[in-house]
C-alpha cells in the first residue's frame, strides 16, 4: 500500500515513516509541506498523512501563519487528495481544539478553541469534515501532548526539570498524553482499518504530571524528591497562571478513542525505559 507523509524532516513525520516501514506491507514516501507536495502526483498514493503544523510559537510569527499551514494547506492537501482519487487522508489535529486548559474534554462540552494554533486546527477540521464521502475517508487525529526520543515540544521541558531539579511538587492532577510509538502504531490502525471519523487516541492510563517527572528521573539515574510543600502554593494561583495550569492543572479527554477496538501498544513506564534504553 502506498502511502504519503506531509511533513518531511518533522519529529512526527520521521518517526510514522519508519514505524509503517517496519511492515512490508506499506510503501512510504515523505515531502515537506512547502514546495514538495505540489511536486507530486497523489493519484499513486491510497493514503494521506498531514503532520505539518505551525504550533506555540508565541510572540515569534505572524498570526496569519497559523491558519496559512494548519488550516489553508491542510485543505489544499485534502481538496489534491479528494480529486486524485485517494481513499483516505489523515489528518493530525490536537485535542487542544476543545480549548478546555483545565479538567474533562469532550464534544459534550462544545468546542472553544483560544490560542491561533488551537484555532486554526479546528477551522481545518470543520472545513475537513465537509469533505468527508463515503468513499473519500477522512480520519481526523486529536492528540494530546506528545512525548518521545527528540521531541521538541513540552516534552524535553519535563525531562530538563527531572535532570537538573533536586525536587518537584507531589501535586496530584490528571493528564493525558501520548507516546509517539502509540500514536504512530493508531496511525497505522486508522490505516488498516481505514477509519472515516474524528479520533482521540491517547495512552491507555492518566498520569501525574509528577509521576512523569519521577520516572524520567528514575530513568535518568537521577535522584529526585517529591514534596507537598508547594501545593497550597499551587492551588492558591494556578488558575490565574498560565505555566501553572498547564505543568499542574487536569487535562483528559473522555471521547472514545475511535469507533474501532484499538489496543496502546506501550504503557507509560514502558514507553519512557524504551526511551532512555535507546540512549
Amino acid at each position: 500500500m502506498k502511502v504519503l507523509i506531509i511533513g518531511e524532516n518533522s519529529f512526527l513525520g520521521n518517526n510514522v515513516k519508519q514505524y509503517l516501514e517496519k511492515s512490508n506491507e506499506y510503501d512510504v514516501d515523505i515531502v515537506d509541506s512547502h514546495e514538495g507536495w505540489k511536486k507530486v502526483s497523489f493519484s499513486k498514493y491510497r493514503v494521506i498523512i498531514n503532520v505539518s503544523a505551525i504550533v506555540h510559537r508565541f510572540n515569534e510569527i505572524d498570526e496569519s501563519l497559523y491558519y496559512e499551514v494548519n488550516r489553508d494547506l491542510a485543505l489544499d492537501l485534502a481538496n489534491k487528495a479528494k480529486k486524485s482519487g485517494v481513499n483516505q487522508f489523515i489528518q493530525i489535529s490536537t485535542m487542544g481544539v476543545f480549548g478546555i486548559e483545565l479538567g474533562e474534554e469532550h464534544e459534550k462540552f462544545g468546542y472553544h478553541p483560544g490560542t491561533p494554533y488551537e484555532r486554526s486546527k479546528y477551522e481545518a477540521d470543520i472545513k475537513l469534515e465537509e469533505l468527508r464521502t463515503s468513499q473519500f475517508h477522512i480520519c481526523i487525529v486529536r492528540p494530546p501532548m506528545i512525548y518521545g526520543k527528540t521531541n521538541k515540544g513540552n516534552f524535553p521541558k519535563l525531562e530538563k526539570f527531572a535532570v537538573k531539579s533536586p525536587i518537584f511538587p507531589k501535586y496530584r492532577n490528571l493528564r493525558d498524553f501520548i507516546y509517539v510509538e502509540n500514536l504512530c502504531d493508531f496511525l497505522k490502525f486508522s490505516i488498516d482499518n481505514d477509519l472515516n471519523e474524528n479520533t482521540y487516541p491517547r495512552d491507555s492510563h492518566r498520569i501525574s504530571t509528577y509521576e512523569m517527572v519521577q520516572k524520567i528521573a528514575s530513568c535518568k539515574q537521577k535522584k529526585i524528591v517529591l514534596t507537598r510543600i508547594f501545593n497550597p502554593f499551587i492551588r492558591m494561583i494556578y488558575k490565574s497562571n498560565h505555566t501553572l495550569r498547564s505543568v499542574f492543572g487536569d487535562n483528559y479527554c473522555t471521547m472514545p478513542v475511535c469507533s474501532k477496538n484499538w489496543k496502546c501498544p506501550y504503557e507509560f513506564s514502558t514507553a519512557l525505559e524504551k526511551i532512555y534504553n535507546e540512549d
